[in-house]
Order: C-alpha cells, then sequence, then structure tokens
C-alpha cells in the first residue's frame, strides 16, 4: 500500500484489497455496473441491490473539479459513527479538520488517475473518534461519461483492540 505524503498514516490501496465485506461488496458492485466503461453514472445506482452496504455509503458531489466536495447522501451508519450529518456542506482545503484533508487526498487520487481508490486508517481522522480505524472505498461516477463529477465513497469504522 501507499502512503499519502501529506497525511502518512492514511494509506493508500489502488489495488482495492479490501478486508470489510461491506467493502467488497460495495467495489463487487461498482464493477459491475461499469461494465466496458471507466465509470458508471449516479443513475445507475439502485438502493435495492446496496442494501448490504447501503448505511455505509455516502455520495458526493466533486466541486471545482475535485478541488472541494459536498455530501450529497451521507449513510445512517456513517451519521452515528462520526455524530455528525455533514449532508450539503462544502468542504476544501481551507479546512482545518484533518479528515476533510484526507479525504481531499483521496479525491485527488480518484481524480489522478481516473480509478478507483482503496484507503485504511489505523485511526481515524474524525475528531474525538480516534480510538477506530476506517477502511474506505473512494468509487468515481460519471454522468456524462467522460469526467468524474460524483463520488461513491463507503466506508466501515472497526473499533481498535486495546
Amino acid at each position: 500500500m501507499l502512503s499519502d505524503s501529506l497525511v502518512p498514516d492514511f494509506l493508500f490501496d489502488p489495488q482495492l484489497r479490501a478486508v470489510d465485506a461491506k467493502i467488497k461488496q460495495a467495489i463487487d458492485y461498482w464493477l459491475a455496473l461499469r461494465g466496458d466503461r471507466f465509470a458508471p453514472s449516479r443513475g445507475d445506482l439502485n438502493p435495492r441491490d446496496m442494501k448490504p452496504f447501503l448505511s455505509h455509503l455516502q455520495i458526493f458531489d466533486l466541486l471545482d473539479g475535485g478541488r472541494a466536495y459536498r455530501p450529497r447522501l451521507m449513510g445512517t451508519a456513517i451519521v452515528s459513527e462520526i455524530k455528525e450529518d455533514a449532508t450539503g456542506q462544502v468542504f476544501d482545503a481551507s479546512s482545518p479538520r484533518p479528515v476533510v484533508h484526507r479525504v481531499l487526498s483521496a479525491i485527488k487520487w480518484v481524480m489522478d488517475n481516473r480509478k478507483p481508490l482503496r484507503t485504511f486508517a489505523a485511526r481515524s481522522a474524525v475528531e474525538e473518534r480516534d480510538h477506530i480505524s476506517h477502511e474506505t472505498v473512494f468509487l468515481p461516477l460519471s454522468n456524462d461519461g467522460e469526467s468524474i463529477d460524483m463520488l461513491a465513497v463507503v466506508g466501515v469504522f472497526t473499533p481498535i483492540a486495546r
């Protein structure tokens, strides 16, 4: 796995070697939807087909070529774990929050490589949640078949054994 040089404890896995079953299911679902395209569209997603990981799903609108993002949807498991529903908020590099910078570094990788990315952090960057690890997959979506304008993001938090 690669480490983002700006965030050394945030590991990048372009080979998508998922550990959690929900992450594996999300990757398999995305691959099936993608077919011969580089990415499926938002309209291809069907909540009924995503039940195993739906509560862990976030949909991000990408703004300014991926230099900012806005959660359009946040799954109930994510909101419950981070104790915040950020739907509709815009996040960019001016944010003081480490979690935003982790997300932006993953988005940049996806935009530069036009491929999905699995990430892993041994400790979450979410405030007051550093007792949990976090596995995530960032799955590009394209409404025009050429540009990445949204991401389906599936994340799973796991308590760290003490």
